[in-house]
């Protein structure tokens, strides 16, 4: 039989729930609450900082489309790529992905690879791919490209497809 402490009071005879406890976990019960801290360690994403792109833009061949939502900002001197859609009329294989590419160009014309992704492609072979980009780019024109590349030897099958913008 249990031994049940009581501790009297106002109230009565109540069971004193601390008592019942070992004294360790009433103690890291009692040290968690007297140092419990709020803090609030807020990541703003691209999206959330309004990084989404208002402006649509596309470009095709024969057996891509590509299409992005993109934004300048006159203030900075910078373009937002949102998110990246690309269409394949053959579509990638399970051995081929979506190379989407984002360059940017410096003030004396020399273009710099900013952004590269590798979307995979499945079987039956995707023919849609998004790639949320979000992000901001500096030294305008702002290039994005896309391509559909075997991953033997990273060969171009279709492709590739680009629009500047900025």
């Amino acid at each position: 039989m249990k031994k049940v402490r009581y501790a009297f009071g106002a109230v009565g005879a109540v069971p004193a729930v601390g008592m019942m406890m070992p004294a360790t976990a009433a103690a890291t019960a009692h040290a968690q609450k007297a140092t419990a801290k709020t803090v609030s360690l807020q990541r703003r994403s691209a999206a959330a900082s309004g990084c989404t792109g208002n402006t649509y833009a596309s470009a095709k061949n024969i057996s891509v489309k590509l299409f992005f939502w993109h934004t300048y900002n006159p203030t900075y001197g910078t373009s937002c790529i949102g998110t990246v859609d690309t269409s394949f009329l053959g579509g990638v294989g399970p051995t081929s992905y979506d190379r989407v590419r984002i360059y940017a160009h410096y003030l004396n014309g020399a273009k710099h690879r900013v952004y590269s992704r590798q979307l995979w492609g499945a079987y039956p072979p995707k023919h849609f791919f998004d790639d949320g980009v979000h992000r901001s780019y500096g030294y305008l024109p702002i290039q994005v490209c896309t391509a559909a590349v075997s991953s033997i030897g990273s060969q171009v099958k279709q492709g590739p497809v680009c629009k500047s913008v900025g």
